[in-house]
C-alpha cells in the first residue's frame, strides 16, 4: 500500500498564483480544497463521527452526492492533501490513545479567524463550486441554518471585503449573481467564472421533492462513512483481542 504522506511535489505542481488573501499563504490545490471543505462539513453534519480517519475522509471528498465536481480520489492524494493542509495549520491529525487509526480534523476557522456562519459559507463554495445566496443557504442549512438572507447577505460582504470569495455578474439569461471562493486562486475561480458564462454550472434543484430527494443521498452518504469506520473499528479490536489472547496462551 502507498504511503499517504509520501512526498506532495505532484501536488505542488497544481497550485495556482497566490491569492490576495491574509492568512493565506499560497492557493490551495484541488484535492486540498475537497478535503478541507468535507472536514468542514462533517465537523458540523455528523459529529459523532469526526475526527474522521483517512478512509472516511476519503468517502466523504468522493460522494456523489452534494459535490461539484464529483471526484474519485485515492487514499494517497487525500493523505497528501491532509498533510499539506497540516503544513499550512489549517488540519491537525489526531493520534488515538487506544493506537487506532489516525484522524483528522480542520483548524481552519481558527487559522484564519473565522466564525462558523463564514466557515459554513466557504464549506459550500468548496465543495458545491458557484452558488446564488439562496443556494449558499439552502445547502448550508445543516451547517449551520442562517435565519434570515439578510443575515447570510452580511457574510457574504466581509468575506468579500476579505477577499475570500468573488460575486460573478450575471450571464445572460441568468437571474441571479453567483458567488465563487477564492482559495484556489484566480485562475479556478475564473474557470468556475467561464462554466456559469456557458452555462455549464449545474442547474440548482427548483422543487421541494428535488431538495427533500438530495437530503435523503446525502443522509446514504453519511450512513455508508458511518458503516466504513464501524468496519474499521471492528478490525482494530479483533487485532486487539488476538493480541492479548497471545500474551494470555
Amino acid at each position: 500500500m502507498q504511503d499517504p504522506t509520501a512526498n506532495p511535489s505532484e501536488q505542488d505542481a497544481e497550485a495556482t498564483a497566490l491569492p490576495a488573501i491574509p492568512g493565506l499563504p499560497r492557493a490551495l490545490t484541488a484535492p486540498e480544497l475537497r478535503v478541507l471543505g468535507c472536514l468542514l462539513e462533517k465537523a458540523a453534519t455528523t459529529p459523532e463521527q469526526y475526527p474522521l480517519t483517512l478512509n472516511s475522509l476519503r468517502l466523504a471528498c468522493n460522494q456523489k452526492t452534494a459535490r461539484d465536481p464529483v471526484v474519485e480520489y485515492d487514499e494517497r492524494t487525500v493523505g497528501i492533501a491532509a498533510r499539506t493542509l497540516g503544513e499550512l495549520k489549517f488540519v491537525k491529525d489526531v493520534h488515538p490513545q487506544d493506537r487506532g487509526a489516525v484522524r483528522f480534523e480542520h483548524r481552519f476557522n481558527t487559522a484564519l479567524d473565522l466564525r462558523q456562519p463564514a466557515v459554513a459559507v466557504l464549506a459550500v463554495l468548496m465543495l458545491r463550486g458557484a452558488q446564488t445566496s439562496a443556494e449558499i443557504r439552502q445547502n448550508a442549512h445543516r451547517l449551520p441554518e442562517f435565519e434570515t438572507l439578510g443575515h447570510l447577505e452580511d457574510v457574504l460582504e466581509r468575506l468579500e471585503g476579505k477577499r475570500m470569495i468573488v460575486k460573478l455578474g450575471r450571464s445572460p439569461g441568468q437571474r441571479e449573481e453567483r458567488f465563487v471562493h477564492r482559495l484556489g486562486g484566480e485562475e479556478l475561480a475564473n474557470a468556475q467564472a467561464m462554466r456559469i458564462s456557458s452555462g455549464a454550472a449545474r442547474p440548482s434543484p427548483g422543487t421541494d421533492a428535488l431538495k427533500q430527494l438530495g437530503d435523503v443521498s446525502e443522509q446514504m452518504a453519511a450512513l455508508q462513512q458511518m458503516v466504513s469506520q464501524l468496519r474499521e473499528e471492528t478490525v482494530e479490536l479483533r487485532a486487539r483481542i488476538e493480541t492479548l489472547e497471545a500474551v494470555l496462551a
